[in-house]
């Protein structure tokens, strides 16, 4: 991993990781996300593919992000110029704990819309105790 500069950080991303809860009935929710911060990050395309399977063209973007060390691990999500991205990749192989990179994955609006709408909120963890 390459050292990185403090002006290539020119990215604001937000961090978000999964928790779980209950309803008031007692039902488990899943995909629930708690945020955790907002930080400065290096933004990187590294790949494109698209699905030409089923009725609709599925395109994903993959990136390269790269920020100051903190704890982060895989399935978490991040928020960069609003599009969702999942966390699918944690290299954190810096021994000084520097740095961070993540590979993480976008697909079309239509599922960041679903993500958005039903499982992203901020807060969700204090509505559930």
């Amino acid at each position: 991993m390459k050292r990185l500069h403090a002006g290539k950080l020119n990215q604001r991303i937000t961090l978000y990781k999964p928790v779980t809860g209950k309803t008031a009935s007692g039902a488990p929710i899943t995909h629930k996300f708690e945020k955790v911060g907002v930080m400065w990050a290096a933004v990187e395309l590294v790949g494109i593919a698209e699905d030409n399977s089923g009725e609709k063209n599925q395109a994903t973007g993959k990136h390269l992000i790269t920020f100051r060390w903190r704890p982060v691990g895989k399935n978490w999500i991040c928020i960069w110029r609003d599009q969702i991205y999942r966390v699918i990749g944690v290299d954190d192989t810096d021994p000084q704990k520097r740095q961070k990179q993540l590979t993480a994955e976008t697909e079309n609006a239509v599922t960041e819309m679903w993500i958005n709408e039903n499982t992203l909120v901020d807060g969700a963890i204090t509505q559930l105790n």
